[in-house]
């Protein structure tokens, strides 16, 4: 026994201590710049993200975004060096950034992720309920709401000691079908409808035969009951033949003898397409051999619904069944499974941002952060702004009352926050003031006013926190961060330097004319005759190979008949789209055949006028590419001088413990 005990702790002690090892490596520094670290788990965040599905942790394909790495930690240490994230446009960038990231990521992983696995969970499963509902008009006085919620406590009371729910249900709900159904809803799936979404939380929240307090929906007030829970049947895809029942006195035998018959004719091998397209009495889906489509639970008829689940394999057809329609032999085509989370993910989140839950979650999150932040209010000191606020309040002339209060309106996390702090907000807020109804009463406008500042204050609150709850959070950030002063330090080092400095560039230009060449070039001129003047056109080169351009121009151009045009055209051997117009005849004095212009249905065709042998191009000739290749230059200049700068130090077994294949 002892031994048994030993070898267990041994173990436990193994797969602590590895766990701990594999949180270590991600810290471990895989190198520095300047004695500034890199860490393993930083490198391998953005290798992962930079390279994608390509990201195969092979040693080439680790060493060459090592030394790209590198290099962009050394850029970063000299922007850093150089103050430049001091600069205001900058700073005011970063600012921006981090605050929109922030409360995108605030939101995102507080609020929607919560929801989005709340509802896909509970998407795994139906839920049979029934309820009794007591109505209430929004118009009602609230004297009205006080006594529904007497009344249905009363009957919460009553049930709790054995009443019977569904004589309840008929008896007092005010739910219309609650009179014939006992107020059973039946077997549902999320969501529920926007607004219920403290029902749908109690649904998914109670055990079968639990019978929940008053419940307010814009439904009105409701006592919820859960009978069963099952898992989700999902969707399915089906088709039916349809007979429906006889009308009164007509022999009610004879539907179900014709539906029989079918199934007769189906057990024999007849195609279900064929029967329903025959004798389905169902208009809409006779045509398409019965096809419904694809659908889920409460679509259609309990009897209906219970039927075709009940169906095992594709393919298979149900006895006869009847519902309130008449007999139905029901096919099943498909059953669709439900997706995987990260594939339902998308489809959850929209529609969580549209249903009232959204909101709900979000108000929750605020106060949940608020209470651990021992928030205290004084909302009654917003009272002493309301005489300071007149006409200019609502243009942007409006400024801090010099008489203002010293009043404290609330505390959070240990800091106070004054009403002049709020109305400093308010100053600044002039947008969120021009927008505000000038009809509304002047209190309940502050009060919307503060909740938006105290939302404010809350999320300014959470950013702190961001960096040490979601590390891919601090590695948006930084890298976010970086990728600023990279750009702004390269851009002040190299290429404002490339493209201004135009003695380094001819400098350059004379290290490395001879890589900028002209192929063999022709001079040509381009003739375009109009397509009303086509019939022309072999005369039109006949005279073109023995004169000029003005020649040509002057005896086929009348002054009120201007058919011909013509411009000089440089195309270079190999390059130009045109050359392909010359093909292989390279030589002064050759007219090319006649081509028909595509887009105008003109007629073209090129002489050769001189031929330009192979020479090197001038500056201004190349120039955009001079200068692309006078940034290499620079680049590496610079990026060698950083080196020399800089100490990159590399650990060998922290590279190579990333080494996976």
């Amino acid at each position: 026994m002892y031994f048994y005990k030993i070898n267990f702790l041994s173990v436990l002690f193994l797969f602590l201590f590895s766990g701990f090892a594999s949180a270590q490596n991600e810290e471990e520094v895989l190198f520095t710049v300047n004695n500034n670290p890199v860490t393993v788990g930083e490198f391998k965040y953005i290798y992962a993200k930079t390279n994608g599905a390509n990201a195969n942790f092979t040693k080439g394909s680790l060493q060459e975004y090592l030394d790209l790495y590198t290099k962009f930690k050394l850029k970063v240490e000299e922007a850093k060096a150089q103050k430049i994230g001091n600069l205001p446009d900058i700073k005011e960038e970063l600012l921006g950034y981090r605050r929109q990231l922030s409360d995108a990521y605030i939101l995102n992983k507080e609020v929607t992720g919560r929801l989005v696995r709340e509802l896909y969970d509970r998407s795994l499963e139906d839920v049979d309920i029934s309820h009794i509902l007591y109505t209430i008009s929004d118009s009602a006085p609230k004297d009205d709401s006080l006594s529904a919620n007497r009344f249905l406590m009363d009957l919460y009371a009553k049930l709790k000691n054995g009443a019977d729910f569904e004589e309840f249900a008929r008896n007092y709900s005010l739910d219309r079908s609650s009179k014939t159904n006992s107020g059973h809803i039946g077997f549902i799936n999320v969501p529920f409808p926007n607004g219920f979404y403290d029902l749908e939380t109690a649904a998914y929240s109670m055990a079968p035969g639990d019978i929940s307090l008053p419940i307010y929906t814009p439904a009105g007030l409701h006592l919820l009951k859960v009978n069963a829970r099952r898992p989700a049947r999902g969707e399915i895809e089906g088709a039916h033949i349809l007979i429906r029942k006889s009308g009164e006195g007509e022999n009610p035998f004879t539907p179900k003898n014709k539906i029989d018959s079918i199934y007769n004719l189906l057990n024999s091998g007849s195609s279900f397409e064929t029967l329903a397209t025959t004798f389905s009495e169902d208009d809409k889906t006779a045509s398409k051999g019965g096809y419904i489509g694809v659908f889920g639970i409460n679509k259609f008829e309990q009897a209906f619904e219970d039927a075709i689940y009940k169906l095992e394999k594709d393919g298979e057809y149900s006895q006869p069944v009847q519902t309130n329609l008449g007999w139905h032999i029901i096919k099943r085509i498909s059953r669709k499974s439900i997706p995987n989370f990260e594939t339902s993910k998308s489809n959850l989140e929209a529609a969580v941002r549209q249903d009232s839950r959204y909101a709900f979650a979000k108000e929750n999150m605020f106060n949940q952060i608020r209470l651990n932040a021992g928030f205290v209010e004084n909302k009654g000191a917003l009272d002493l702004l309301v005489p300071f606020v007149n006409d200019t309040f609502y243009t942007f002339r409006w400024k801090i009352p010099t008489q203002l209060p010293a009043e404290n309106l609330f505390t959070l996390a240990n800091q106070t926050y004054t009403l002049l702090d709020f109305a400093q907000y308010l100053e600044k807020s002039a947008r969120l003031r021009f927008r505000l109804n000038q009809q509304d009463p002047v209190p309940s406008m502050l009060t919307k006013l503060y909740e938006d500042y105290l939302e404010n204050e809350t999320l300014k609150l959470e950013e702190r926190q961001l960096e040490k709850k979601y590390p891919e959070f601090r590695h948006l950030l930084r890298e976010y961060e970086e990728g600023i002063l990279l750009f702004e330090v390269t851009r002040q080092t190299v290429w404002d330097k490339a493209s201004q400095d135009s003695l380094g560039l001819a400098n350059f230009y004379k290290l490395v004319q001879g890589k900028y060449t002209w192929n063999e070039r022709a001079l040509t001129t381009r003739y375009t005759l109009k397509a009303s003047a086509k019939e022309q056109i072999a005369q039109i080169r006949d005279f073109a190979k023995t004169h000029k351009k003005n020649e040509v121009l002057i005896r086929f151009n009348k002054d009120d008949n201007q058919i011909l045009s013509a411009e000089e055209v440089t195309i270079e051997k190999g390059k130009s789209i045109e050359a392909s117009q010359l093909g292989t005849q390279w030589k002064s004095g050759i007219v090319t055949n006649a081509t028909l212009n595509a887009s105008s249905t003109d007629m073209e065709f090129y002489k050769i006028e001189k031929i330009l042998p192979v020479s090197t191009k001038a500056l201004d000739e190349s120039k955009g590419y001079i200068i692309a290749d006078y940034q290499d230059f620079l680049e590496k200049e610079w990026v060698d001088s950083l080196r020399k700068k800089y100490a990159v130090q590399i650990s060998k077994a922290a590279f190579e413990s990333l080494i996976k294949q």
